[in-house]
């Protein structure tokens, strides 16, 4: 194997490792399993029925989704300062 070939492949290794997002200790320690199970079952409750996409099931989980992210703290990078990106489908051949 070429030397360079593997100094840049952990090259990009150590890149990769070194810029990865930072997580403090007490946000990860802040996520409890009660919640995780509260959350996994009101996502698959009837309410939201099959999720399927183009339906306003998919919407309602959408935006429930995105509360989640707002209760959370996340900011918003979506189009016009939402959660969301809007993408216009044109006849797919």
């Amino acid at each position: 194997m070429n030397k360079n070939y593997v100094f840049s492949i952990l090259s990009i290794l150590l890149f990769s490792l070194g810029n990865a997002q930072n997580y403090k200790k007490p946000l990860v320690s802040a996520i409890k399993e009660a919640d995780l199970r509260k959350d996994m079952y009101e996502l698959a409750a009837d309410q939201f029925w099959g999720r399927e996409a183009g339906t306003l099931d998919e919407l309602k989980v959408s935006m429930w989704l995105a509360n989640k992210a707002k209760e959370a703290g996340m900011k918003p990078a979506g189009d016009n300062g939402t959660f969301f990106q809007f993408l216009i489908c044109t006849g797919i051949r």
